[in-house]
């Protein structure tokens, strides 16, 4: 891929990964085909700001946005550990966010 789409997808999407997977990003653009972008491009990352108003807001509901919702109805069932989980989750929700989008963005390049 091109230099100059490897930097405008990096651009746009520097703040769905974490810092220090973007240079893994980077390397994986950089060694993909030309006819991966428009793919690569209509990837849609979760937002991190709004995985962590849900996981404050409405408890259960961030587990399902970043694909565990056997972890989300397993924190249901338990009445969230008492309010543990949702601390836990409120504190992990950025982390959770920025793995789930790399993961998905794995998935898609090779």
């Amino acid at each position: 891929m091109t230099e100059a789409n490897v930097q405008a997808f990096l651009a746009a999407n520097h703040d769905c990964f974490a810092p220090e997977q973007i240079f893994n990003v980077k390397s994986s653009l950089e060694k993909m085909d030309d006819s991966k972008l428009p793919i690569i491009q209509s990837i849609t990352f979760r937002s991190t700001t709004l995985v962590i108003l849900l996981a404050v807001l409405v408890p259960f509901l961030d587990n399902f946005f970043v694909g565990k919702p056997a972890a989300g109805i397993f924190k249901i069932l338990t009445a969230y550990g008492l309010g543990i989980w949702w601390i836990v989750d409120m504190c992990t929700a950025k982390k959770r966010t920025y793995t789930y989008n790399y993961k998905k963005f794995l998935s898609i390049a090779y």
